[in-house]
């Protein structure tokens, strides 16, 4: 059975913005001067993965900076979805691709833009994934974080009990979704919940199949796109169909209904690596720290009493700030961000906007 790595691409990091830009997404970007987010989510593969066996999709407007990025990424290996449809559309087709080229083709999926560490403790649990499906091949199985506060952004698995604490793999119960505060702090006290990664292992030919059942739109568009890249044949005709389907995302359309199902075969395992999707500015705080004001600055600044504040800021440009608590402020060499920090959702509100006032140059 053939192991592969598929990295999801496509996403525009709009809770990122001004840092991140629909030219040069958050994955194109590095938080320490360094590696961009989606180098290190190949290079982290190593040595699991050879540059062979791990493929990238993304949409044509990224393949550039992809390949850039990523020049020892065989081109077959770079996919093209012909337009952003969620994860259930783009994994589908990639699923397909691989089967194309090897129906026994055995995917571990996880996106560009992640922050993980250590590397062997990923590589430990995608070994573990793998494992369990190279065992049954008609098993899905997950990554999951264990919680470490009660966030409401993220959507949660609930798991059977298990008296194993590492990372063994657990049946999943369902899938939660956004809790308040209040049903998160339930769902960490009962100790049966984790964060959902993002991070699936399968076989092609099983996902497949539940796309089958669940999407079949879905899973016929994708099989037909894949035949034709397969043959190297004109794919004008599948675009439009493809860009028709229903943007939704894996877990709504395929895990979601098969955690319903009598035997599911459907697993998680507790990640033993430390984890954050940097989704948005709130963050910050998480991987950078904060001072006694309880600020997070990244970047010159001088404050007079200023609290609870996120900051950040190019090199060359200083942010000042008197008498504000609770702020984000996000400097970039063409547009600041002044913000509640404790809104994240008004950003997306606020993307739309300035697109409607005519400034997408700045998007």
């Amino acid at each position: 059975m053939a192991r592969t790595l598929t990295i999801m691409a496509g996403g525009g990091g709009v809770r990122f913005w001004p840092a991140s830009r629909r030219a040069r997404p958050k994955q194109f970007l590095s938080l320490d001067g360094s590696r961009s987010l989606l180098q290190e989510a190949a290079e982290r593969a190593f040595p699991s993965f050879g540059w062979n066996q791990i493929s990238v999709i993304t949409g044509a407007e990224y393949a550039l900076a992809t390949s850039t990025q990523l020049p020892e990424l065989p081109p077959e290996n770079l996919l093209i979805e012909p337009a952003p449809r969620n994860t259930a559309a783009c994994l589908a087709l990639a699923a397909a691709i691989w089967f194309e080229r090897d129906p026994q083709t055995l995917m571990a999926v996880t996106p560009a833009d992640h922050l993980i560490s250590p590397d062997a403790e990923f590589r430990s649990c995608i070994e573990a994934a793998m494992a369990v499906v190279e065992h049954a091949p008609s098993s899905v199985c997950l990554l999951g974080i264990t919680p470490t506060r009660p966030a409401t952004g993220y959507g949660y698995i609930e798991t059977a009990p298990s008296p194993d604490s590492g990372p063994v793999p657990r049946p999943v119960v369902r899938f939660r979704e956004k809790p308040d505060l209040a049903t998160a702090q339930e769902f960490i006290a009962s100790g049966r919940f984790l964060w959902n990664s993002g991070m699936f292992v399968w076989t092609a030919r099983r996902f497949l199949e539940l796309v089958d059942r669940y999407q079949p739109q879905i899973a016929d568009v994708a099989r037909r796109l894949a035949k034709q890249m397969a043959v190297g044949g004109d794919l004008s005709d599948l675009s439009s169909p493809f860009r028709s389907l229903p943007s939704i995302s894996v877990d709504h359309a395929v895990l979601e209904p098969l955690s319903r199902e009598t035997d599911s075969q459907l697993f998680v395992i507790p990640a033993s690596f430390t984890w954050s999707d940097v989704g948005s500015w709130q963050t910050w705080p998480e991987l950078w720290g904060s001072d006694q004001q309880g600020n997070t600055i990244r970047g010159p600044f001088a404050g007079v009493e200023t609290a609870n504040c996120i900051v950040e800021t190019t090199h060359n440009h200083l942010i000042a700030t008197f008498g504000v608590e609770g702020l984000l402020i996000v400097h970039t060499p063409t547009a600041t961000l002044v913000a509640r920090r404790d809104d994240e959702s008004s950003l997306r509100k606020l993307v739309t906007e300035i697109e409607r006032l005519g400034h997408g140059e700045w998007l």
